[in-house]
């Protein structure tokens, strides 16, 4: 088979243990979505640019998504989005950081198997808890985005989702919480400084990079430890 029959035949091969779970893209990417058709959960593998006879890797994506949060955003800004939270999947599992598995040769079952085996035990669960969005706010007022022990660092991210779905002092709980995790939280004391001296307003193109920080300077949510 030439690397990409073996790519597909990996992915299609992990889909098929989640039933559940739609292929598309001829089986490189499954979703699914919640009971209220408003968030969907998806896994998408990646094809390494460098896949040839003797070395196929592939690598696991995960992203939530929430439709309605970008129509809400949509309202009030000129930045919007429908992402609530994305990371590869290695990060998820025991290998705490990125990782690819190798499909090529002897390599196939065992990738097959370890990647379906975490996507049950470290994705599955996180894409339940989204079920009920309300919970999901509640888990990430206390613990910002370590849904398992294996996530090293928190995400700032869901702010959007908090805020939309939460209120403002949930908002405010998980900035903090993700501030008090970070190990460059001074970036963001300084990007505050900077926001309080300047009267400009919500300008996603001037900070792109910085649009989740900007959001909660400009919603009020208050640093704590500052």
């Amino acid at each position: 088979m030439t690397p990409c029959d073996i790519f597909l035949n990996g992915c299609n091969e992990i889909a098929a243990n989640f039933a559940d779970f739609k292929p598309t893209q001829k089986g490189q990417k499954i979703s699914k979505k919640s009971a209220d058709k408003d968030v969907w959960f998806e896994i998408y593998f990646q094809s390494s640019m460098h896949n040839y006879e003797s070395s196929v890797e592939i690598l696991p994506h995960v992203a939530i998504y929430c439709k309605s949060l970008k129509k809400l955003m949509q309202e009030e800004l000129p930045y919007a989005t429908d992402l609530v939270f994305a990371k590869q999947l290695g990060y998820l599992t025991p290998h705490k950081q990125f990782r690819d598995w190798q499909l090529a040769g002897a390599g196939f079952e065992p990738s097959v198997c370890e990647i379906s085996a975490a996507i049950k035990d470290y994705t599955l669960p996180i894409f339940e808890l989204f079920e009920d969005k309300r919970k999901a706010v509640e888990f990430m007022m206390r613990h910002g985005t370590k849904f398992n022990p294996n996530l090293k660092d928190t995400d700032l991210y869901p702010i959007f989702f908090m805020f939309y779905f939460g209120d403002r002092d949930a908002a405010e709980a998980f900035f903090n919480v993700f501030l008090n995790d970070c190990s460059f939280r001074g970036r963001f004391y300084k990007l505050y400084d900077k926001f309080a001296g300047t009267s400009q307003g919500f300008d996603a193109k001037s900070f792109e990079s910085d649009a989740a920080v900007k959001f909660a300077f400009l919603k009020g949510l208050k640093i704590l430890n500052h």
